[in-house]
């Protein structure tokens, strides 16, 4: 699931000065602009989030006021707060937005397959739409290719066995 946002280095991390082989490459929102080294240790644990007061994903609940994703409005505050500080991001064109199912954050998958976007259940599809826009689904995987534009993520629901799927373009 890290693929491509941990790289082995020999570098030491910003946060805690240690060395341990691996840096964080993946997404980091943070106030300003220079670039810092951290290690998975220190995402896992919350201390680069604190120290840098920074986080690694984008929880899209609600914009001016109104409730947009209506299962992100669910989670608690605990399960908010892993994923924005001690959870690694994923790399995307305009911004790595978490998905969300029955009361629980989805556990990210990568790019979508084309076998899991092809057999994508009704469930899947609805919540889909629910998310990004009624009837969404067809125009967005019409032609999809893993790792184009537009890219489609795939998630894995942690109390179902639906997918979850979010598309991004550049």
């Amino acid at each position: 699931a890290l693929r491509g946002v941990v790289e082995a280095t020999d570098a030491g991390c910003d946060c805690c000065g240690m060395r341990r082989g691996f840096i964080y490459t993946g997404p980091f929102y943070r106030p300003g602009r220079d670039e810092i080294e951290i290690c998975p240790y220190c995402i896992k644990d919350g201390s680069a989030a604190a120290k840098f007061d920074g986080s690694f994903n984008d929880i899209v609940a609600e914009f001016d006021g109104e409730v947009i994703d209506n299962e992100a409005a669910k989670v608690s505050e605990k399960v908010i707060d892993e994923l924005l500080h001690r959870t690694p991001g994923y790399p995307t064109w305009q911004g790595n937005q978490w998905i969300f199912y029955g009361g629980d954050g989805g556990i990210f998958q990568g790019d979508a397959t084309q076998e899991a976007v092809a057999s994508a259940s009704d469930e899947s599809i609805a919540h889909f739409d629910s998310i990004n826009g009624h009837g969404m689904w067809d125009e967005v995987i019409k032609g999809y290719t893993p790792e184009g534009s537009p890219s489609v993520y795939h998630f894995k629901s942690r109390v179902s066995e639906i997918d979850l799927f979010l598309w991004d373009m550049d």
